[in-house]
């Protein structure tokens, strides 16, 4: 149930699937039962190609640590930035890391997604998938409002999405987006590559 178990087992799941071990890794959502240890998980992990997003959630008892990752066991993953957002491809999908909002609508995070996911040729109108995490449960509805227009309105069609109420590893933010893309057909040029979801 700590940090270093969690990720033994990540590293046998993806090695018994035919890759590496944990640098396999492109997206992992991190629940930690205190976010101060943040810092732990990120030096137990090592250096990563993987889009990370850390949040405090409620866990069960015993548990410091849950894992939600998506593995790339082919070849290396394709990277974009914009500013200090990084998306990482594999397998013709775009994984876009935790990215904070400090406004309750998310509008200011719906921005930085679009850059980050301009720099390798999507945009939010490829976005299939969203979790949210919401500081304070109360606000949701703010987010409702940013995301009909981010989706609904601006960049349709609005992609599936989940809200869970959670603490992000940034002070002072009100909601945590991970979001998944899916590259446009005809701009694809990722090679196929074997994904594993653990």
């Amino acid at each position: 149930a700590s940090i270093a178990d969690a990720l033994s087992e990540s590293s046998k799941l993806i090695q018994k699937a035919g890759g590496k071990g944990n640098s396999d890794l492109a997206e992992c959502t991190v629940f930690l039962k205190d976010i101060k240890a943040s810092k732990d998980f990120r030096r137990a992990l090592g250096e990563t190609d993987a889009a990370l997003t850390i949040v405090q959630a409620g866990l069960s008892p015993g548990k410091v640590v849950t894992l939600r990752c998506v593995a790339n066991t082919g070849a290396d993953m394709q990277e974009g930035t914009s500013g200090n957002k990084e998306v990482k491809v594999a397998h013709k999908l775009v994984f876009a890391p935790g990215i904070y909002s400090k406004r309750t609508d998310g509008a200011d995070a719906f921005e930085a997604l679009d850059k980050a996911l301009q720099s390798v040729g999507a945009g939010l109108s490829d976005v299939v998938s969203c979790l949210f995490f919401v500081k304070d449960q109360w606000k949701v509805f703010d987010l409702f409002k940013g995301f009909a227009q981010a989706f609904n309105h601006d960049h349709p069609p609005p992609p599936t999405r989940d809200e869970l109420q959670a603490v992000g590893e940034i002070p002072d933010t009100n909601v945590v987006m991970r979001c998944v893309a899916a590259l446009p057909l005809k701009e694809t040029t990722v090679p196929e590559k074997e994904s594993l979801v653990i």
